[in-house]
């Protein structure tokens, strides 16, 4: 999908782009992300967010996110998606 779009994130077409093909909302989406571009993307596409601790950013935008919704390992997320 990435070559389809002439836009990044933070610009919300590609989470539009795939709710449209499922059929939902971006509301009903769950963007699993770890940076501040992720959760501005998020919110721009007003879909929900969850950063997770293992990504690529680094402790200080961590810390800039603090509040956030964070999960520190892998089973968090299941445990997530299965509540």
């Amino acid at each position: 999908m990435p070559q389809e779009l002439a836009t990044r994130k933070p610009d919300p077409a590609g989470l539009a782009t795939i709710a449209g093909r499922l059929g939902v909302a971006p509301a009903e989406l769950l963007l699993v992300g770890d940076s501040r571009v992720d959760a501005a993307t998020a919110a721009a596409a007003g879909a929900p967010l969850v950063l997770v601790a293992w990504g690529f950013a680094r402790p200080a935008e961590r810390d800039a996110l603090a509040g956030e919704r964070w999960i520190g390992e892998p089973r968090e997320l299941l445990d997530l998606l299965e509540a």
